[in-house]
This record gives C-alpha cells, sequence and structure tokens, in this order.
C-alpha cells in the first residue's frame, strides 16, 4: 500500500489502473497473505480489541510504511489496517467483507503529537516503534483528515477521493463518472479549488488514465480555457479559450504532427467567424457569414505565391473561383471562373495575362473537361481573335478567326480582378510545421 498524500492527476489514475487490476489478482494476494509473518499483540485495553494481527515491515510498503495493525470485525466482516507511516502519519483501510481483500476505503491523516506514539527525536518513527494500546477509533478521534477515498465494491475504480490541507479546507476532489454514454465508458475527474473554496483547475481522464479533458478557471471561477486530449500524440492538443462570462467560446486551437489551426468566434460563442490552418506548404483561411455558411476559402500554397481563392454567397453556394500567381514579383490574376448550379461547378474559365483575359474557356453543358469546350482568343484589346469549337467523338474541331479589330467584343466583368480581402490572423506563425510530412503527403 503506498501512502496517497495528494490527489495529483498522475498519482490518481495510477491507483485507478491498478485497482482494475484488483479482481483479477485477488487470489495470488490472499495466497501471498498466507505466508506472512504475523503476531498476536493484546491491547493493554482489551474493549477496545481482543487481538489484532501486526503486519511485519517486510511484508508492506517499505518506502511509506512502518507497520500495520489488522483487525476484522466478528459482527460486520470488516477488515480495518492501521497503518503508521515513516513521515508520522496515519493511514486507515478498511475492506469489503469478502473472501477476497477488495479496498473500501482510505484516509490518511496528518502527523499530530497528540496521536503520535513514536519518539519525536526520530522522523522517521519506525526505530521508536511502540506497540499502541489504544484503539483505531481513539488514534483517529480529533485528527485532521489529510486525505480520504472511497472504492466501488469490486476496487475496479475510486467512486471518490478527497484531499484536505492542515486547516481542513478542501483542496481537491474526485469523482468516477461517465466519460462517454454511448460506449459506456467511465473516467475520474478531479477539481482542484482555492482557499475560498473557487474551483481553479480540473481535469477528466478515462481509467486507461490518459487524457480527455481538463480545464483551467480565472480567479472568479470562470472557465478560461479547455484542453481536449492531448496525450495520444506527442506535440498533439486541442485547446479552447473562453470569454470572460465561461461560456462563450472565442478562440480554438488545434494542433497535430504537420499542422497547426486556429478558429475565431462571433458573439455569440458558437458560430464560427474565421478558421485557419497550417500546413507544411499550404494556409488553407475560411471566413464565414454570421449565419454558419462559407463566405471565402482561400489556399495560400508557397507562402502565398500561389492564390485559389472561393467565394459565396450568403447561402453558402460557390459564386466565384480566382486563382493568383506571383509574377515578376507582384500577385496576380491567373484566372477566375464563374460556378453556378447544385453541383457548384464552373462553367466557363477565363485565363489572364497582366490584367487582360488572353483566353476563355467555355462549357455549353456546364461540365468543366467535358467533350464539348469552346476556346476563345482574345487580342489585348478584348476582341476575340479565334473562336474553336471542340466537339465530342472524331468531329473536327470548328474554328472560326477574325482579324485584328474585327472580332466582338467579349464582355467580362471588372469584380473578377479584384481579390477578396483574405485574413491571415498572426496566431497562425505561432507554429512552424514546415519540416512536418502530414497525411496530405505534403513536405
Amino acid at each position: 500500500m503506498s501512502d496517497k498524500r495528494s490527489v495529483s492527476p498522475r498519482t490518481l489514475y495510477l491507483a485507478t489502473i491498478g485497482a482494475a487490476l484488483a479482481c483479477a489478482g485477488a487470489a495470488l494476494w490472499v495466497a501471498a497473505d498466507a505466508d506472512r509473518k504475523a503476531v498476536d499483540v493484546v491491547y493493554a485495553n482489551s474493549s477496545a480489541a481482543d487481538q489484532v494481527r501486526l503486519v511485519l515491515p517486510e511484508t508492506t510498503d517499505k518506502a511509506t510504511e512502518c507497520r500495520r495493525y489488522r483487525q476484522t470485525d466478528a459482527t460486520t466482516g470488516i477488515t480495518t489496517d492501521l497503518v503508521e507511516l515513516i513521515n508520522g502519519e496515519y493511514k486507515v483501510v478498511t475492506y469489503y467483507p469478502s473472501a477476497f481483500p477488495v479496498i473500501a476505503t482510505e484516509k490518511v491523516f496528518y502527523r499530530d503529537a497528540t496521536i503520535d506514539a513514536r519518539a519525536a527525536a526520530d522522523n522517521s518513527g519506525c526505530a521508536y516503534f511502540v506497540k499502541n494500546s489504544r484503539s483505531v477509533a481513539d488514534l483517529i478521534s480529533g485528527a485532521r483528515v489529510k486525505f480520504e477515498a472511497q472504492r466501488d465494491p469490486t476496487g475496479k475504480f475510486p467512486l471518490w477521493e478527497r484531499s484536505y490541507n492542515d486547516q481542513g479546507k478542501l483542496t481537491s476532489a474526485a469523482s468516477f463518472v461517465v466519460v462517454d454514454a454511448e460506449k459506456k465508458v467511465g473516467g475520474v475527474k478531479t477539481d482542484s479549488y482555492d482557499l475560498a473554496g473557487t474551483t481553479t483547475y480540473t481535469v477528466l481522464k478515462n481509467l486507461k488514465g490518459e487524457l480527455v479533458s481538463d480545464t483551467l478557471y480565472r480567479e472568479d471561477g470562470t472557465r478560461k480555457i479547455v484542453r481536449i486530449g492531448g496525450e495520444g500524440t506527442k506535440g498533439s492538443f486541442e485547446y479552447q479559450h473562453f470569454a470572460a462570462d465561461g461560456n462563450k467560446r472565442v478562440l480554438d486551437e488545434k494542433r497535430s504532427y504537420g499542422v497547426y489551426g486556429v478558429t475565431f468566434y462571433y458573439d455569440d460563442g458558437v458560430t464560427k467567424r474565421l478558421e485557419a490552418r497550417r500546413f507544411p506548404t499550404l494556409n488553407v483561411v475560411t471566413v464565414f457569414w454570421p449565419n454558419g455558411k462559407q463566405a471565402l476559402t482561400a489556399n495560400l500554397i508557397d507562402g502565398g505565391r500561389r492564390q485559389e481563392i472561393v467565394t459565396f454567397d450568403k447561402d453558402g453556394k460557390q459564386v466565384l473561383e480566382q486563382i493568383f500567381q506571383v509574377v515578376d514579383g507582384k500577385l496576380q490574376l491567373e484566372s477566375a471562373a464563374p460556378m453556378v448550379g447544385e453541383s457548384y461547378r464552373y462553367y466557363k474559365r477565363l485565363y489572364y495575362k497582366a490584367g487582360v483575359v488572353v483566353k476563355v474557356e467555355e462549357y455549353p453543358d456546364f461540365k468543366p473537361y467535358s467533350n464539348t469546350k469552346r476556346v476563345l482568343e482574345l487580342g489585348a484589346d478584348g476582341r476575340i481573335t479565334s473562336d474553336r469549337m471542340e466537339l465530342p467523338g472524331n468531329e473536327k474541331p470548328k474554328t472560326t478567326t477574325y482579324a485584328a479589330g474585327q472580332g466582338p467584343v467579349y464582355q467580362v466583368p471588372a469584380s473578377y480582378l479584384v481579390r477578396p480581402d483574405v485574413p491571415e490572423p498572426k496566431e497562425l506563425d505561432k507554429y512552424d510545421v514546415s519540416d512536418e510530412v502530414t497525411h496530405m503527403g505534403m513536405h
């Protein structure tokens, strides 16, 4: 038995894992107990206890314990251990009345001169161990509880655990909770408190000891940051940042190998306003309308040297795709494609050079890359110089050519040249993932 003097997450959940093995190893525990060295110790006050078994040091946890008094109540069948610890504290352990020694409760008490029967000259106490003539009830009467816990009847997990400071103030409390109701998965939730009793930190782990989430609170007890998961992959995490009210989310951060992303919310704390993700050679930015529909998405490739931007109407339907490319150190429009229909496919693409349309590809059946395609070549004056219709099958293309300045003018909306505003949050530069290979196969 180890001394649980605090409810740190690691200690709590390592204990939980060990408890889960209690049933499987119970038979071995009993067999080993049969070989323990035991002596009969008679209390001076026979009314307190007729006989107890003293478990000698070689059978205890030598790192923390001096000895144990073990006593079984003949009426209830409940076995109780009084454990004298090396640091001068006491621990009381009770077991469920069964054929197997399954721990029911544990309590650790602060060291106190009024209940410490060992010589104060030796902090270990073990060298001056005295066979105490008082009952367990006498020893713990008025003592200050440092830690207490209760396990379920199987001993597999703690129902609850609590820790107190030396003034009797609750510093942390843990309890068994349902982590995933659908999968019927349980876990342990631990809350930490300040001296005023305000929650300062909460951690939730499953019964394997893996982090499900933890929460950091402000001084007034409102949520500040919630972390989701984070122990499965090195360097992976997900943070949720909350507004001053502790309820509305203002920012999410998500990090895994090869990607780091941030999400900002509108004032309601629910609707996404901006989402940005950073990959090794690509940044992806998505802007949302207040109704939650996409307003814009942009792929910023190779540090923004190539930009693929799609805009949407307020119903979330794609309106226009624009591709910009850095040419001679200047970002220029390379092509634009208006989109229609529920399939969101473009029905034509316009190719630009130095801000002027030089070629247009049109698809009469609204299907890009179909066998029917109209290709227009344009001069610098915006007039068509060649009109070629590519037909399905083995039919030869039909081409019409115009002399310079004689062809019809091709009307192009000036708005196609305008690059939409693409916000790039500075938070995206928080992590450099350029050297990380992602599942997308990028370097």
